[in-house]
């Protein structure tokens, strides 16, 4: 799954990226990451291998996002019958923080 998704991001004409990036937060190694664009990372979800490490999958993803990642899971159904939304979604979480600023209100 891993192979198609980064053909499906390269097709797209999306940035640069790290494939099995090395990430590190300030107690040390978080772990491997599928794919590292800047401080948004990538994590494809495979039922078989995930659901065994459930728990241990959602503590890597707290320790990334504490350490300032924003973490997008996506999954088999997402690369294979939704590439295009998945693109997209890769796409927006590297728009610069700029182009969201006025977006949202504060209550």
């Amino acid at each position: 799954m891993e192979t198609r998704f980064v053909q499906v991001l390269r097709r797209a004409g999306l940035p640069a990226f790290e494939r099995q990036a090395l990430v590190h937060d300030a107690h040390g190694a978080v772990g491997r990451v599928d794919v590292l664009y800047r401080r948004v990372v990538a994590e494809l979800v495979g039922r078989r291998w995930h659901l065994d490490r459930f728990d241990r999958a959602h503590a890597r993803y707290a320790r990334l996002s504490a350490a300032g990642h924003r973490v997008l899971p996506f999954t088999f159904d997402d690369v294979e019958r939704h590439p295009r939304r998945t693109v997209r979604t890769v796409a927006n979480a590297l728009r610069p923080a700029q182009d969201l600023e006025g977006t949202a209100t504060m209550a």
